[in-house]
């Protein structure tokens, strides 16, 4: 069985997912503003509520993606890193959303909060394969360090006989 390469990949705050966020935003807000006006008692508490709620969420979205700093996701073949952080054998990195050429990764590192982030392909194409091979792989177990070559019941995929 062959590992994942090693690999490192910028991080940092990406076009194509604030798109796809801003989307999800007008969608939302013009659901939100449809269904309000559909109500027949439709005054002005409704249209405040869905006025703050556009809001709140509008300068959430803002703060979010300011937040995004540039930081490094590394992979040593084993663990995971971020941004010059020591490596932890705890510290994971799942994948919440695949859209091919933008991946969102929740990363786990023991003693820190979850942190989100978006992975884009244009940030780094020569190393998007790389990455994806590295966020899919399993973390090493003691069974496969010793060579038994068969996978783990991590939840991952038998291989083909």
């Amino acid at each position: 069985m062959h590992r994942a390469p090693s690999v490192s990949y910028p991080v940092g705050r990406s076009r194509n997912a604030d798109l796809l966020v801003l989307i999800i935003w007008i969608f939302g807000v013009g659901s939100s503003v449809f269904v309000s006006i559909r109500f027949e008692a439709f005054g002005w508490r409704q249209a405040s509520l869905t006025l703050g709620v556009a809001l709140a969420s509008a300068l959430a979205l803002r703060d979010f993606s300011r937040r995004a700093a540039p930081a490094e996701l590394s992979f040593d073949g084993q663990h995971w890193s971020l941004s010059g952080s020591t490596v932890l054998r705890t510290a994971a990195a799942h994948v919440a959303l695949d859209l091919q050429s933008l991946l969102l990764v929740r990363v786990i590192e023991s003693g820190r909060t979850r942190r989100w982030i978006w992975l884009d392909r244009h940030a780094k194409p020569e190393r998007w394969r790389d990455l994806r091979r590295a966020v899919y792989s399993r973390a090493p177990s003691a069974g496969s360090a010793a060579g038994s070559g068969r996978a783990t019941s991590t939840g991952g995929h038998q291989p083909l006989s």
